[in-house]
């Protein structure tokens, strides 16, 4: 962008270097190479010697000169003439006193003047007031004796001319003067303003002189680029753009961009994207709402509002072409109204002439006359039909409307070759009521150029919709965030509501729908908190009595028999008999037993209470398994076989824990084989993902369905003696460490316990 923008101020700033170059010359080639054709012509003219000869009215010597000689730089220059006879005079405004004719022309010339070529009757006048100047000087001679004739040539301003299209216009002339609407120039000569056009107001002397050559400024809000050259100073002047222009013009490359990466999105498959996109998400469905409402509105409106300004446009053309109908009808009316459709409706085709100029010179206004026929009478810019731009016959639409329906007024749209514009046509009728001619006004103004006029509407309202449209895509995205946010946040509280934990609350101060909703939920999150405690208080309170009726249970069964052997015991000893000593040896061996069952009891209790007691400690899973199952490796009859997949797995883990899960899960595969002939028992530890898996399985008879979801229970064993804690102290420690305990069938049939422990455990 920067250097897009650099590069352009550079080429600006070339373009203003030509067209200062341009205008500091003071010559018009096409003009003098006319001048030297008609000089000669102008000289031997016998109907303008008798004219000049016969004292004619001024303004028919004028019409001659003008409608033979510079019928094509009529819009271009305005043309005057001086007859002076020898001897005259001539009042001259800012002089004293009257000067010679002969003497205040000729002078000017040897001033100022420079011969078009050698022995030539025009010259180029240096006027110093910054317009092209250029005199012609002939001398009649008669019996009375000499008259001289000066034609004076002086450009007229561009703003004076009649707004020529760029198409017809001459080039070589305009070209140096065409500079954008907004643009303004001035011309000082010694320091004075001389000329100057456009809408910025130039001071009419230059308070501080430029460096020669081109040099820039900036002041009042605008770019003055100046170029010096001797005693003459160019200024062309813009005002300083604001960022807007180029906001604006950023809609076009956002519109372009958008439809681009849409076809792009539209070529590549969504399962290509790998992007998992929620197609019913209701965050979705209200933002396509919104965008689309807001879309439609926009375009409706944006339709809308281009119609309105095409049509009002329309209209003020409209008025402006009728206003200017009715000036030239107005103007030609004398000329009309007696006419005769037999002849030459203009009657005096000089004072014709000298009208439609000045409807062409002085109200700006385009004038074709045709016959009733459709034929080309008279016309303001011959250059148009002498170039063949147009036809000398009438446009056809026109005249079938005109002349076979006999409308009082036709319009349309015409076009010479990129061009269009508007064309009105009307018929001319005189005192009798006779068609006598066809009036056309074409709008070739400065704002006639349809399409770009038309142009300049629509991308004017596109870009401002575009700009409003962008706006209102980002509002609908903020404002669908908005509504479905509380929405969002609830489904993922709600996805992480955990039972273990309090619940957070949502945060959402409106008094709408939503906020209903959010303060249900708040609601519903405290009273299942509440609920959850009062439940869990229940269950540690169920867990203790059912675990003192487990301990009860545990301790009263071995004393029963202890307290009958001792009853009979005593009583053995107080009857004296010979066999107390034989059935004391029998007793004491089943105390023993007894106590060893109540110390079991009380140690895997103990275990149970305390499992969080040890701290963490890396520990590879490898090496643990084998000290284990050397440790169970001492029954003939039971093979233990151990298979790793995993060369190293270490878990930061409390060691005793893990060495009690291994413990219960080897002693339950070990009472489970202890019947078969052969029991085999097979460990295994693999990777699964970010977990280790260590499967321990045996050939026993396994357990039956009904009581697989009993497992992990504190209080189930299928052991004729235990406590059924083991399992359950297994799951704990597991579950701890945010693993996996579950009980599968083995490949022979009998019970095989998984065991999935994290990679990185958390505790």
């Amino acid at each position: 962008m920067l250097t897009v923008s650099l590069y352009g101020r550079e080429k600006e700033f070339n373009l203003y270097q030509v067209w200062t170059q341009k205008m500091s010359i003071e010559r018009d080639l096409d003009l003098e190479m006319q001048l030297r054709r008609v000089e000669e012509r102008i000289t031997i003219d016998p109907i303008l010697s008798i004219m000049i000869q016969m004292d004619q009215d001024h303004d028919l010597i004028l019409s001659r000169i003008k409608e033979t000689y510079f019928a094509d730089f009529l819009q271009r220059y305005q043309i005057q003439i001086t007859i002076c006879e020898p001897g005259d005079v001539l009042a001259i405004a800012g002089m004293p006193r009257p000067v010679s004719c002969y003497q205040f022309f000729h002078s000017e010339i040897l001033r100022n003047g420079t011969p078009l070529a050698e022995n030539s009757r025009f010259y180029n006048i240096d006027s110093k007031l910054g317009n092209i100047t250029y005199m012609g000087v002939f001398t009649y001679y008669s019996y009375s004796g000499s008259q001289d004739l000066y034609i004076e040539l002086d450009s007229r301003y561009v703003k004076d001319a009649l707004g020529y299209p760029s198409l017809l216009s001459d080039r070589s002339q305009f070209d140096k003067f065409k500079l954008p609407y907004d643009y303004s120039y001035a011309k000082y000569i010694d320091g004075k303003l001389v000329s100057n056009s456009g809408k910025y107001t130039y001071p009419s002397r230059i308070t501080t002189e430029p460096e020669d050559g081109f040099s820039l400024q900036k002041s009042n809000r605008s770019l003055h680029y100046h170029y010096k050259t001797a005693n003459k100073v160019l200024i062309i002047t813009r005002p300083q753009r604001s960022p807007l222009p180029y906001l604006v013009s950023l809609s076009y490359l956002f519109l372009f961009y958008v439809m681009v990466f849409s076809l792009a999105l539209g070529l590549i498959r969504e399962n290509d994207l790998k992007i998992n996109l929620p197609r019913n998400s209701f965050r979705r469905k209200i933002t396509i709402m919104l965008v689309g409402l807001l879309f439609v509105a926009l375009v409706l409106m944006a339709i809308g509002s281009i119609g309105f300004g095409l049509k009002l446009y329309e209209e003020t053309t409209s008025r402006q072409m009728q206003d200017q109908m009715d000036a030239a009808k107005s103007s030609l009316d004398e000329y009309i109204r007696y006419a005769d459709r037999s002849n030459d409706p203009a009657g005096n085709v000089v004072e014709l002439m000298n009208t439609i100029n000045r409807l062409s010179s002085n109200m700006m206004i385009n004038v074709n006359l045709y016959d009733p026929q459709g034929r080309l009478l008279r016309s303001s810019q011959p250059e148009m039909f002498e170039r063949h731009l147009l036809g000398a016959r009438m446009n056809g639409e026109a005249f079938r409307w005109l002349h076979h329906y006999e409308r009082p007024q036709y319009t349309q749209k015409e076009q010479i070759g990129s061009l269009s514009y508007y064309s009105m046509y009307a018929p001319l009728y005189n005192t009798n009521g006779d068609l006598v001619a066809y009036i056309n006004i074409p709008y070739l103004s400065g704002q006639t150029d349809v399409s770009k006029d038309t142009s300049a509407i629509v991308a004017a309202i596109v870009n401002l919709y575009l700009l409003l449209l962008m706006g209102a895509v980002m509002v609908s995205f903020a404002f669908s965030n908005q509504i479905t946010r509380p929405l969002a946040e609830l489904g993922e509280k709600i996805s992480r509501l955990n039972v273990t934990r309090k619940p957070e609350h949502i945060h959402y101060t409106s008094d709408d729908e939503l906020g209903m909703l959010v303060r249900a939920y708040n609601k519903m999150a405290d009273d299942l908190n509440e609920s959850t405690q009062r439940l869990a208080q229940s269950e540690r309170e169920q867990a203790w009595r059912e675990m003192a009726r487990q301990i009860a249970h545990e301790i009263k069964n071995p004393l029963t028999p202890m307290r009958l052997s001792i009853q009979h015991l005593i009583r053995l000893k107080q009857e004296g008999g010979p066999k107390w000593l034989d059935h004391f040896d029998k007793i004491a061996v089943s105390l023993l037993e007894q106590i060893e069952i109540l110390s079991n009891a009380a140690s895997e209790f103990s275990s149970f209470s305390q499992i969080n007691t040890e701290l963490p400690v890396e520990v590879e899973l490898n090496e643990l398994i084998n000290e284990q199952t050397v440790l169970f490796s001492t029954f003939e009859h039971i093979k233990i076989h151990f298979e790793s997949g995993v060369h190293q797995a270490r878990v930061k883990v409390r060691r005793t824990q893990w060495v009690s899960v291994l413990v219960n899960l080897l002693s339950n595969a070990v009472q489970s084989v202890e019947e078969q002939a052969i029991g085999v028992i097979s460990i295994r530890l693999a990777e699964e993902g970010d977990y280790y898996l260590i499967s321990v399985a045996d050939n026993g008879p396994g357990v039956a369905p009904e009581n697989r979801y009993k497992l992990f229970k504190p209080n189930f064993t299928t052991k004729s003696a235990g406590t059924g804690l083991g399992l359950a102290i297994c799951r704990g420690i597991v579950e701890q460490y945010r693993g996996e305990i579950f009980y599968t069938s083995s490949e022979w049939g009998g019970a095989c316990f998984n065991v999935k422990i994290p990679k990185k455990p958390v505790m």
